[in-house]
């Protein structure tokens, strides 16, 4: 059984009801190699874009609840693997840099969804980091407003057209296999 961090949840709340079911959901889940192939393959798509625009190291995070005392709410992650350093927007090349994070960004869920029979593709966090993105380019380039869905759309589309391709797939799912290795150990992929 994989492990999951819980030590960004305060002790009194971790007897809470709402943290143990989330904690008993999240052990089901981990249970079931499907969906440990699916939270890998949702990152590598990621991966496979974002090594384009020039990330090159990533940290590699297990499942983990944390808590937000605002809301007094917990939020579950599965995996994830996040840039070492802050992506830094390419601006002699701004639409390439912009079009390629957008596939970065939703080729997790196109990643899940067609490499998977997962009924998820756990892609909230997602669309809100590519908007982010885009901020930071908009602020770069005073006057510019980016059409963010349009540019999602579009990406999605690239996405799955890459997708058609047997070598590209195989890549995908290499590292997802590494991804897997580093964030669950060693078990073989389905």
């Amino acid at each position: 059984m994989v492990s999951i961090d819980t030590s960004k949840v305060p002790s009194e709340k971790l007897l809470h009801r709402d943290f143990l079911s989330l904690k008993q959901e999240m052990e089901q889940a981990l249970s079931q190699e499907t969906w440990i192939n699916a939270f890998c393959i949702h990152e590598a798509g990621h991966m496979v874009y974002l090594s384009i625009i020039g990330v090159t190291e990533f940290d590699f995070i297990g499942p983990r609840i944390t808590y937000n005392a605002e809301k007094d709410t917990f939020e579950g992650y599965m995996a994830a693997v996040q840039p070492k350093k802050a992506i830094v927007p390419d601006m002699t090349n701004a639409q390439a840099f912009l079009n390629t994070a957008a596939k970065a960004y939703v080729a997790g869920r196109v990643f899940t969804k067609k490499l998977t029979n997962a009924p998820d593709s756990g892609d909230e966090d997602d669309r809100q980091r590519f908007d982010e993105v885009c901020s930071s380019v908009e602020n770069k380039l005073r006057g510019v407003t980016i059409d963010r869905q349009k540019s999602w759309e579009q990406a999605e589309e690239e996405v799955l057209v890459d997708l058609r391709s047997p070598k590209f797939r195989a890549k995908a799912w290499t590292i997802a296999k590494e991804i897997k290795k580093k964030t669950f150990g060693n078990t073989a992929l389905a």
